[in-house]
């Protein structure tokens, strides 16, 4: 029987199993198979991200991190939150609301789109507390620093959450993450450090360079929350190929996405991961069926669950596993049904 939720609170009770056969490409236990990737600059150009030859520039500390506040009447202009914060009146912070804390990752802050459509869809839709994760200073230095400093920028955060949680009182299971690329391993490493007590993890294309499946204290996997949910938009390379949540989804076969054209970085459909996720959050029309492989599916020979991709206000049952869609070119991504 479908059973309607709220956002956060999904799969709170209970223990998921995850005895299906999943994804996983062995290749991507070695964190070295990547040794480079393009990046492009603003003037068209392209710059090479050495990975075997740059070295670590800075190591985090607690004050590289920002954290903001949104809500329903507070949209625009974030709310700076301090550790020693222990007045906020109910105008600006409700301790009655569930919570949603936002990172992005490499080379991205505040500003960057993930946070602006993200924010705004579940703005829109939930009167939530909406707290974006704000690292920038690390993420903007080369991609071996800023994947270096995941586990400890992790850990800072999973403190900041156990910190402000404990100040109004409001329990771990009214909390979720949601984090993209190198942002999906740092909500993987908070979620450890509050010691897999908060509702749900979703991972954006979470990041494939110098990232191992088999690392689980470095990369996103089910242990890190109630619930994981894994979106694969640019597997391979930007992303990772591997299912490493309870349930993982694999639009147009999680590698390449229709409309990226030439897409030589993989900028264009590792980003779709947050704008098929946004999308979802104000109307989910991605229907996805749980199948072997993306062959399977599209062969029309997948005999397994239908689930939505995305957004977790609508469930049946619990569903895990490995789930296959197509979407269109441009917005709305989703197919009609």
């Amino acid at each position: 029987m479908a059973i309607k939720v709220s956002l956060l609170l999904f799969f709170c009770n209970g223990l998921i199993t995850t005895a299906k056969k999943r994804n996983y490409v062995k290749l991507e236990e070695n964190e070295f198979r990547i040794p480079y990737f393009l990046v492009e600059k603003p003037d068209g150009l392209f710059d090479l991200e050495d990975l075997v030859n740059s070295k670590i520039e800075a190591r985090a500390r607690r004050n590289d991190i920002t954290y903001y506040l949104f809500t329903q009447s507070n949209t625009e202009d974030g709310i700076t939150l301090f550790r020693a914060d222990s007045n906020l009146p109910p105008s600006i912070f409700d301790p009655t609301k569930e919570m949603l804390v936002m990172i992005h990752g490499w080379n991205n802050d505040l500003t960057s789109p993930v946070n602006s459509r993200i924010k705004s869809a579940v703005l829109e839709i939930f009167d939530l507390n909406l707290i974006v994760v704000d690292w920038s200073p690390i993420a903007k230095m080369n991609y071996v620093t800023a994947k270096n400093a995941v586990p400890r920028i992790g850990r800072y955060v999973g403190s900041f959450i156990k910190s402000l949680t404990s100040t109004y009182n409001i329990p771990l299971w009214r909390v979720s993450m949601v984090g993209h690329s190198l942002g999906a391993h740092i909500a993987g490493a908070a979620g450890t450090a509050l010691n897999a007590e908060i509702a749900q993890i979703v991972g954006l294309d979470p990041a494939g360079p110098l990232v191992s499946v088999s690392d689980k204290n470095y990369c996103l996997d089910p242990s890190d929350a109630k619930f994981v949910q894994v979106i694969h938009t640019n597997g391979g390379l930007l992303g990772l190929s591997s299912s490493i949540g309870h349930t993982d989804y694999f639009p147009n076969g999680g590698k390449k996405q229709p409309g990226c054209g030439f897409d030589i970085t993989g900028s264009c459909a590792h980003g779709r991961s947050y704008e098929y996720y946004a999308e979802s959050i104000l109307q989910n029309k991605f229907i996805s069926k749980e199948c072997s492989s993306y062959d399977e599916f599209s062969s029309g020979k997948c005999k397994g669950e239908l689930s939505a991709m995305g957004d977790m206000t609508y469930i049946k049952g619990k569903i895990t596993g490995d789930f296959y869609l197509d979407t269109n070119e441009r917005s709305p991504f989703a197919k009609d049904t």
